[in-house]
């Protein structure tokens, strides 16, 4: 908390801190991870605006804030299945995918563990769109060594609640691609800096949600009807605006610790996979080879429709959650900007059964066996 009273800049050393991390070599923050979004699908789509490519892939089951930038971005979502045992994209459908209209691609990586990110970066090349590392759940995880957001032409770093490396908000777009980094910098140089007010607010916010992160506050935010905490909506705007300066000494403090940090959430989600090896109510989601996961969360899909209601009813407090309620073919708002093919069963059937597990610096040993005997009982 001190690190945000004392409101320094730290921005230029937050950004060469995550560039050099992914070996990239532009960086650009935003207010929000989905800010960062939008500003570089903007930037796609200029890259873009001399052919006819307005088409971006993305997994049928992922974040939200993923697709409304994608469409205030101005550009189109055709939708693919996720392979329901890795949360990875469905690589047989995928590449039956007309590519002819495809700008670019962006990969999911949820809760810290990595997609098939060779097989996307090889398959964007040979078929000339760029892809988008979208590593805002996945700081510090890595694929044979490799740093998820370094993969293809552009990454996507969140520091919203809950991350890895958290500023309560914020989100960087980091490129090797010199057209796109040109653009970004643009982008960046048009955006007005926060007022006082603004800041004053978004300062206040900080400090509220610091008090939530302690998870034995769990309780209070979730019986406020307003507070909107833990709550997945689609949100139709998203604002593209600076990153409050005072609050990235906070973001270099963790990420000078990251190590550290993936190593303890890693640490609980393995501790989570090895436990319920024998738990036949549940199915828990592969890692691919060569991966080396961060778990954000710790992942696991419950299949009886009834258990998953009592574990989400009944034993919230232990910080046993859902994620997002809907595969996108089903969130109604983004309906009318999908173009191909809209059916994606398996991502449906995970937002039906997924559960996840937390895996943050609070949960301690003796809790996390609590949620195991917990679902030992199903």
């Amino acid at each position: 908390m001190a690190n945000i009273v004392s409101g320094k800049n730290h921005n230029e050393v937050l950004l060469q801190l995550a560039k050099g991390l992914l070996g990239m070599d532009a960086g650009f923050l935003f207010s929000t991870g989905r800010g960062a979004m939008t500003a570089l699908l903007a930037a796609v789509k200029l890259q873009n605006s001399d052919n006819d490519r307005n088409e971006v892939i993305v997994p049928a089951y992922t974040c939200y804030s993923v697709a409304s930038s994608v469409i205030n971005a101005g550009l189109k979502i055709r939708l693919c299945d996720i392979d329901p045992r890795t949360l990875s994209y469905d690589e047989q459908q995928l590449r039956q995918i007309d590519f002819s209209r495809v700008a670019a691609i962006i990969s999911a990586n949820l809760y810290g563990l990595p997609n098939n990110l060779p097989m996307l970066e090889k398959l964007s090349k040979s078929e000339g769109f760029l892809l988008i590392d979208d590593a805002a759940q996945s700081l510090n995880a890595k694929i044979d060594g490799r740093y998820l957001g370094s993969f293809g032409d552009a990454g996507i770093l969140s520091l919203d609640k809950g991350k890895n490396v958290t500023s309560i908000q914020g989100g960087l777009a980091v490129t090797n691609h010199p057209g796109l980094a040109e653009l970004l910098s643009q982008n960046v140089e048009r955006l007005d800096p926060l007022s006082f007010k603004r800041q004053a607010i978004e300062f206040i916010k900080v400090v509220i949600y610091y008090f939530f992160l302690n998870p034995y506050a769990y309780k209070l935010p979730a019986n406020i009807s307003f507070s909107g905490l833990g709550e997945t909506r689609f949100e139709t705007d998203v604002e593209v605006s600076k990153y409050p300066a005072f609050l990235s000494s906070l973001a270099t403090a963790q990420f000078n610790r990251i190590d550290q940090i993936t190593q303890s959430r890693t640490q609980r989600g393995f501790y989570y996979d090895e436990a319920l090896q024998s738990n036949q109510s549940i199915t828990k989601i592969d890692r691919l080879v060569q991966t080396e996961p961060a778990y954000l969360r710790y992942p696991l899909l419950v299949h009886d429709a009834n258990q998953r209601s009592e574990l989400l009813d009944e034993y919230r407090e232990y910080g046993i959650s859902a994620s997002y309620p809907k595969s996108l073919n089903c969130v109604d708002e983004i309906a009318g900007h999908l173009v191909g093919e809209r059916a994606c069963p398996a991502a449906e059937v995970i937002a039906r059964q997924i559960v996840t597990l937390p895996t943050h610096a609070y949960v301690r040993e003796t809790d996390m066996n609590q949620i195991i005997e917990i679902l030992a009982g199903l």
